[in-house]
C-alpha cells in the first residue's frame, strides 16, 4: 500500500514572515469595493422602473455580514503577536 507523501516542514524563516499588512489591505479593499457595489446596485434599482425584490433585501444583509467578518479580520491584525517571543509563556 503506497504511503502518503511527506508534508513539507515549516521552517523558522516561514514562521517569521509577517503577512498582517497584506491581510489588512485586502480587508479594507474588499470593504470599499463591497460598499461601492451595494450602493450602485441600490442606485440602479432606484433609477429603473423595476421594484425592489427579495434579492435586493438579502444583499444588504449579506453586505453587513461580510463587513462583520472583515472587522474580525482587521481586529486580528491588531491582536496577533508579530514574533514568537511575544506569545505568553505561561501554561494553562
Amino acid at each position: 500500500m503506497p504511503t502518503a507523501p511527506a508534508l513539507p516542514l515549516v521552517t523558522p524563516e516561514y514562521l517569521k514572515e509577517y503577512r498582517g499588512d497584506t491581510l489588512l489591505a485586502i480587508c479594507v479593499t474588499f470593504i470599499i469595493f463591497e460598499t461601492v457595489f451595494v450602493v450602485l446596485r441600490c442606485y440602479a434599482r432606484y433609477l429603473t422602473t423595476s421594484s425592489f425584490g427579495w434579492d435586493d433585501a438579502i444583499i444588504p444583509a449579506a453586505w453587513l455580514a461580510n463587513i462583520g467578518l472583515a472587522i474580525l479580520c482587521i481586529s486580528s491584525y491588531y491582536n496577533v503577536p508579530l514574533r514568537d517571543d511575544e506569545y505568553p509563556t505561561h501554561q494553562w
